[in-house]
């Protein structure tokens, strides 16, 4: 009887350690990708550049088509075709910047919100079994007295 408790003792220390090292192991991948994101999102910021380079070329073909819009047709077309393009890069840069910044901001909470619970297991998990083997310890010694 007295290693049956010695085993149950065992096996309770190595369940909270291995439920332990599995909430550890996914909030390591949690914060690997969230970094993966910071990175992803800090691309996208640089890339902004090209995109604000290429929107300020469109507008000022977009105003000089403008200019002689008056005397051609083909102008006018042109520029609602470039109004158009300006639009399109506006929203699909907006869009995907967004988009990126509400991943970081998701995976910055669950990655908050994870290291609150390992904290919290660590210091519940500490208590807990420490009453636990006080209580199985006591037993060992009824059992063997």
């Amino acid at each position: 009887e007295t290693s049956q408790l010695r085993e149950h003792i065992k096996s309770m220390n190595a369940g909270s350690s291995e439920e332990l090292s599995r909430v550890n192991e996914a909030l390591t991948d949690l914060r690997v990708s969230h970094e993966s994101a910071i990175a992803e999102r800090e691309a996208l910021l640089v890339a902004r550049a090209d995109v604000e380079e290429r929107l300020a070329k469109v507008e000022a073909e977009r105003d000089s088509l403008a200019r002689d819009v008056a005397s051609t047709s083909e102008a006018a077309s042109r520029v609602a075709v470039l109004e158009k393009e300006i639009a399109d890069i506006r929203v699909a840069e907006e869009k995907t910047l967004a988009e990126t910044t509400a991943l970081v901001e998701e995976k910055s909470a669950l990655i908050a919100r994870l290291t609150a619970q390992v904290e919290e297991a660590k210091t519940n998990g500490a208590a807990g079994a420490q009453s636990r083997i006080g209580e199985l310890n006591a037993a060992l010694g009824e059992a063997q007295g």
